[in-house]
């Protein structure tokens, strides 16, 4: 397309978007009821010594934020937007958000529009955290950042990280409970993705003391002595002849050669099957207890169960109902039974973010279940029209990669020294 017509054809789309954004206010405007209470609470820290108000919390992470570069902003937005559905659902869970400013912008803090919509999109208790800048930033060496739930050891019911592009479509806090109140499950829990056996962008960790000086050791280890990444031995394991990983679609290997085996998907899966030893994986349809040992002092598959079966005996207390409600919809798994987990939580992965791609066009209360996008956009913009934050399309409407770009890549693995963790 000539450079002419290219520039007419934004120019057009930019005009749609905005008229289409205005008609949105003004149904906003004038609907006569809303379905969501806003109560802020929020504080910012640079240390763990936080007052909290649960025993368990979500945390997300955003890195690479320069507020002349506003690309990170759209992730700052979905992270309202979870919040503020697991609010409308009934979570009475802490949030953390881990933000790393990029290392060539002057801010030091995020602006105030920013701390705005992330404290004051829903009732929940917000935390935010900032990570020091690197002059090393890339999006490899940011997924370790993830690890850093463990130094929160007073959310001794789990932590449940969320990357910056999921979005919850149930009250998740149910997830908390499922070692105490199910003795088949496990402490820490993954779930298996597509192409590799543990989503790094939804596990729950629970923190234990010296977990995270641990997480830290072993990471600079691995990174000083395997600058370039073993398949055989991974983050330190070869997997023996009676073990295997085993992904969503049932693919088995031994071999660290999984997408992300070599960034932050191989080191949850190491940590939590080879390090602690004790494990929940979800597997498509089965639910999969891996722990110690088995007479080779080697991990093993202690029991399995079909995930239908989860949270059924679950109990309820004075405080929390730890029942799973499932969502209206189910998107993730499309014409399969909307199972736990998988069917609780969207992961727009890759360009499949709903601000990189127009906005429906029938958006209307009545229409925001109709698809992931619906959903995602008309809270979005019951968010900005009560928070009255004025922000429009225009910063955002040409679709943008993120700061630090969509996958780890491994090259990304041999650029600076080696990956340190300090608390």
């Amino acid at each position: 397309m000539p450079d002419h017509d290219r520039c007419q054809f934004r120019g057009v789309y930019l005009l749609l978007f905005l008229l289409i954004e205005q008609q949105w206010r003004a149904i906003l405007k004038h609907s006569s009821t809303t379905e969501f209470t806003t109560t802020p609470q929020a504080t910012l820290h640079s240390n763990l010594t936080v007052a909290t108000t649960t025993r368990f919390a979500y945390a997300f992470l955003v890195a690479g934020c320069d507020p002349v570069r506003p690309a990170y902003r759209p992730f700052l937005s979905n992270i309202a937007v979870a919040t503020r559905l697991l609010a409308h659902h009934g979570s009475q869970a802490d949030v953390i958000v881990f933000v790393q400013m990029d290392f060539r912008s002057s801010h030091e803090v995020l602006p105030e529009n920013d701390l705005l919509l992330l404290i004051s999109s829903s009732s929940l208790r917000v935390h935010i955290h900032y990570i020091p800048k690197t002059p090393f930033q890339s999006y490899y060496r940011t997924q370790f950042d993830k690890f850093r739930i463990l130094n929160f050891t007073q959310y001794d019911q789990g932590i449940l990280f969320m990357d910056a592009d999921v979005m919850p479509l149930t009250n998740l806090d149910y997830l908390f409970s499922l070692s105490t109140t199910d003795a088949r499950i496990k402490n820490n829990w993954v779930v298996a993705g597509p192409i590799a056996p543990a989503n790094g962008g939804f596990f729950l960790l629970r923190p234990t003391h010296g977990a995270f000086e641990r997480v830290a050791a072993l990471l600079r280890e691995q990174t000083v002595s395997n600058r370039i990444f073993d398949s055989v031995q991974g983050w330190g394991h070869a997997v023996g002849p009676s073990d295997y990983w085993e992904t969503r679609t049932g693919k088995r290997g031994r071999e660290w050669t999984f997408y992300a085996a070599h960034a932050d998907q191989g080191f949850l899966y190491h940590w939590v099957k080879y390090e602690q030893k004790d494990v929940t994986t979800i597997v498509g349809s089965r639910v999969q207890n891996w722990g110690c040992c088995d007479e080779h002092g080697q991990v093993q598959l202690e029991s399995a169960f079909p995930l239908r079966d989860i949270g059924i005996n679950l109990t309820h207390d004075n405080t929390v109902s730890w029942q799973r409600k499932p969502p209206l919809t189910c998107w993730s798994v499309p014409g399969k039974e909307c199972l736990p987990v998988y069917g609780d939580f969207i992961h727009f992965g890759g360009r499949r973010k709903p601000w990189m791609k127009p906005p429906p066009a029938n958006l209307t209360r009545a229409t925001q279940w109709d698809s992931p996008n619906h959903l995602w956009y008309w809270t979005y913009w019951e968010i900005n029209s009560e928070l009255g934050l004025n922000l429009t399309a225009s910063e955002w409407v040409t679709p943008e990669d993120p700061p630090l770009g969509l996958k780890p890549g491994k090259r990304q693995a041999f650029q600076g020294p080696p990956i340190e963790l300090s608390r």
